[in-house]
């Protein structure tokens, strides 16, 4: 497709700015953006196309051999665009991990301001849950002069906030109970996504099991390529945790549909 150099550099910025809160994103999932464009068309880019137009605009890209999820024998190769070089140097398993995440918050369409990236987060204390994102009731401005938002003077709130978790398959069923109670003392509610619908069924049923309390916890089924829900359970409109999303997703991405 034949872009105008003013379309080139939109979208290339547009793509700058959505890195500074994901990370790495695949080439795949590029397709799907619609926040990309003035009109909010899809560019419909080739593979070699997106990647002429980041090495263009310097992004780093990376490329990797993986698999769908952590039980899948099928090798793919994937280019990714990444937010420095130091991302880019990341493994495979962490290039899904993060995709799989920025797939959770282009399917909610979760605004960058309550939104916080914790799956790279390192701490000195021994098994100390942290949770790959926590979505954020009150949220936190972007300023001029900073990277990145003060999450960190927030810290876990242990009120209303959404603990998220992205399971790609590699943890053992008491290894997932230790999680969920873990977040239960992060967050008052939780998210879980697994890259395929066989894992999903596992999280809710391990979900319940540990929190006896369905209103509290949501699952769904994101393909970390392309960044698309394919299918959700959560609690319907009225509870609490639906009323705390819903503020959170502004016309950023897709709409907001209930399963």
């Amino acid at each position: 497709m034949l872009l105008s150099d003013d379309a080139r550099r939109y979208a290339a910025n547009q793509l700058k700015i959505v890195l500074r809160t994901d990370p790495v994103l695949p080439i795949n999932h590029l397709e799907h953006r619609r926040d990309l464009t003035v009109t909010r068309e899809r560019l419909h880019l080739s593979e070699q196309e997106w990647l002429d137009l980041c090495l263009e605009a310097q992004i780093h890209t990376a490329l990797r051999d993986t698999t769908l999820s952590k039980g899948s024998r099928i090798r793919e190769k994937h280019f990714f665009a990444c937010a420095s070089s130091k991302t880019a140097q990341l493994t495979h398993w962490n290039m899904r991990q993060l995709s799989g995440m920025a797939g959770i918050r282009f399917s909610l369409g979760i605004h960058p301001d309550h939104w916080e990236l914790t799956a790279l987060r390192r701490t000195n204390t021994p098994n100390e849950p942290i949770p790959d994102a926590i979505i954020h009731l009150e949220p936190r401005c972007l300023l001029d002069s900073k990277k990145t938002r003060s999450w960190h003077d927030a810290g876990f709130t242990y009120s209303e906030d959404i603990a998220v978790e992205w399971d790609s398959g590699s943890a053992v069923r008491t290894q997932l109970e230790a999680k969920v109670l873990a977040y239960k003392y992060v967050a008052y509610y939780q998210l879980w996504v697994a890259p395929t619908l066989a894992r999903a069924i596992t999280l809710q049923a391990i979900c319940l099991k540990v929190l006896g309390d369905a209103t509290r916890v949501g699952v769904m089924v994101v393909d970390w390529r392309t960044g698309i829900c394919s299918a959700a359970t959560l609690p319907k409109r009225g509870t609490r945790l639906s009323s705390i999303l819903e503020p959170t997703m502004r016309e950023v991405h897709n709409a907001w549909k209930w399963k």
